[in-house]
């Protein structure tokens, strides 16, 4: 006996006698020269250029992709067993092999009468955390057998960060050191999320596609998915991103004085990472279409970062609204996070060691204190003659003086910062929970 799951063409040629089963019950059991007469007298005739043995597999199959495919083919396969009950080649099989149906009958009605008397045991269905187990099991096994989803989700940031050397190289202590210092802290914000949610963007939806197949079954829900997602993607998280921190920490000479100031960067640049998949994953529950789902997730990331990282110079002409808006943007607590963490109990000095000529200081942007802003500021527009003045005068002489003209006092605080930014998190994570609850009802 050989079992058949995706015939070829050629496939028919090997067999004498077919059986074609539904959820263990018998569609057809024949000689394979009987079948095409068979379907075609009951309703279903197999089309012409068509592999009949695929067909047929397709026409006994039930589609749980929608409600709607799922009842028109429960009733289909339910038309195709009565037919082959009513047909001479079952009745003439029975006889062959002797087939009684009254002990059967029996046998139902005997298993019937015992599950209705007995209650329901709850430790015969599996656990929320047996399924939670297995879910997640194989979608890493299926992550790691694939060398383009290893190579995306560990690999893609360290060499980005081994490309992004090529234009910070190391950090000096001077003035201009602290433009650079965000300019870095900036393409961090950029850099970690778009990756993140790209990698997110291109494996994921194969996850999304069973999941759907399988809720329709009523496997699981929505919370055993999105749990599972996240659990089998972290350790690739903690890898790529500890890759890049050591990477652009070490090689950019951060705060190298402070070895906490490395760990509290990677833990940010970790939780960035998640939150470029989270919302990936938000975006993917909201459309069907991976490249808009791609755009859509770069838009956001690319107007969170420009109303929360402070890419623009906020001033009293920007709209308030504006400003609220950052404040639900996990770009505003990450950037600030960042800042702090690299320019707290930094000292600069005021004569250009760094090898910087100060008659060419002109062309270079440097960070003027906008004390009236709330928010934190990481490039200006301000003349070269300013510039110029600016970087003779010596703003600051240690970093907290920048951080305290520049951020607010909240902002300073790193643990009201990671609080916030993950209580974002855990709402992107609450709203995408909710989103792939009603997927069902909003598709249809």
């Amino acid at each position: 006996m050989l079992i058949v799951l995706l015939p070829c063409t050629f496939t028919p040629q090997l067999f004498n006698d077919v059986i074609l089963l539904n959820a263990g019950e018998l569609v057809w059991a024949g000689h394979k020269d009987s079948m095409l007469a068979h379907f075609e007298r009951i309703g279903f005739p197999c089309p012409k250029d068509s592999n009949p043995m695929q067909y047929f597999v397709t026409l006994c199959s039930v589609s749980t992709h929608t409600d709607l495919d799922q009842c028109v083919t429960e009733e289909r396969v339910a038309a195709l067993k009565t037919g082959f009950q009513d047909s001479t080649f079952f009745h003439d099989m029975q006889e062959e092999v002797g087939w009684d149906h009254t002990p059967l009958k029996m046998l139902r009605k005997r298993i019937s009468s015992k599950s209705d008397a007995k209650e329901e045991d709850p430790f015969d269905r599996p656990s929320w955390s047996s399924k939670l187990g297995n879910l997640t099991r194989r979608a890493w096994t299926n992550t790691v057998r694939s060398r383009g989803a290893v190579f995306t989700r560990t690999l893609q940031l360290p060499l980005l960060a081994i490309y992004l050397l090529v234009f910070f190289t190391r950090l000096g202590n001077d003035q201009q050191s602290v433009q650079n210092r965000n300019g870095l802290m900036l393409e961090t914000l950029v850099e970690i999320t778009m990756a993140s949610s790209v990698a997110a963007v291109s494996l994921c939806p194969p996850l999304r596609e069973r999941y759907h197949r399988e809720r329709y079954g009523g496997l699981y829900g929505a919370t055993l998915f999105i749990v599972s997602y996240l659990l089998h993607s972290i350790p690739f998280s903690v890898i790529s991103s500890f890759l890049w921190s050591l990477i652009m920490y070490f090689g950019a000479g951060l705060q190298l004085s402070q070895p906490e100031a490395f760990f509290i960067y990677w833990v940010a640049v970790f939780l960035l990472h998640l939150v470029g998949e989270s919302l990936a994953l938000l975006m993917l529950g909201i459309v069907s279409s991976i490249p808009l789902a791609d755009s859509i997730t770069s838009f956001f990331i690319m107007v969170g970062i420009a109303l929360g990282g402070g890419v623009y110079r906020v001033s009293k002409s920007v709209p308030v609204w504006l400003n609220v808006l950052s404040f639900i943007t996990p770009f505003k607590y990450s950037g600030a996070i960042m800042q702090v963490n690299e320019l707290r109990r930094l000292n600069l000095t005021c004569d250009g060691s760094s090898g910087m000529a100060i008659e060419n200081v002109s062309r270079l942007a440097i960070v003027t204190p906008n004390v009236s802003s709330q928010l934190p500021t990481f490039a200006t527009n301000t003349t070269g003659d300013h510039i110029a003045e600016a970087a003779a005068s010596c703003l600051w002489e240690t970093g907290d003086d920048y951080l305290n003209d520049s951020l607010a006092e909240w902002q300073l605080n790193l643990g009201i910062n990671f609080g916030a930014l993950l209580t974002l998190m855990a709402f992107y994570l609450g709203l995408t929970l909710i989103i792939f609850e009603c997927r069902k009802k909003v598709l249809h």
